[in-house]
């Protein structure tokens, strides 16, 4: 008997997860065996893209299947879709292998959020104290 490990999925999670649950089948009819296995693997670090097919190179280089060419794309828009929802990924990984799913995503706090936490807490309309040209204009004024 084997255990299995259980994984609680977010709701952004699960949608991905669906969404290539139905384009691992799409991909299977369109290219066969190619695509009984499919990793991918973005990380912000670098911007890129690695992926994992049951297509064998074949020793060219510097060429991209049209499998990959398709996985590549379909992933990129998962990564447009969040980050139109607001979240970035940092990492992402969705793979099909053995009749199995996986998923990991590591979101990191938007832009938004990032640039409220670098301000400081000082009130942008906040009268000067102790300015001495506003002081002198006061003091000027009096005289007058």
């Amino acid at each position: 008997m084997t255990t299995k490990t259980l994984k609680t999925l977010s709701t952004t999670e699960l949608d991905i997860l669906t969404a290539f649950g139905y384009q691992v089948s799409t991909w299977q009819n369109t290219h066969g065996d190619d695509a009984s296995i499919v990793k991918i693997e973005y990380s912000d670090d670098t911007g890129d893209f690695e992926i994992t097919t049951n297509k064998a190179n074949q020793g060219r280089t510097r060429r991209v299947s049209r499998l990959t060419a398709d996985i590549i794309h379909w992933a990129s828009g998962q990564l447009d879709t969040l980050e139109y929802q607001g979240i970035y990924a940092d990492k992402l990984m969705v793979a099909y292998q053995d009749n199995q799913f996986s998923i990991d995503l590591v979101p990191k706090p938007a832009k938004q959020d990032q640039d409220e936490q670098s301000t400081d807490d000082t009130p942008t309309n906040a009268e000067p104290v102790n300015d001495p040209i506003s002081n002198e204009q006061d003091s000027t004024d009096a005289q007058s």
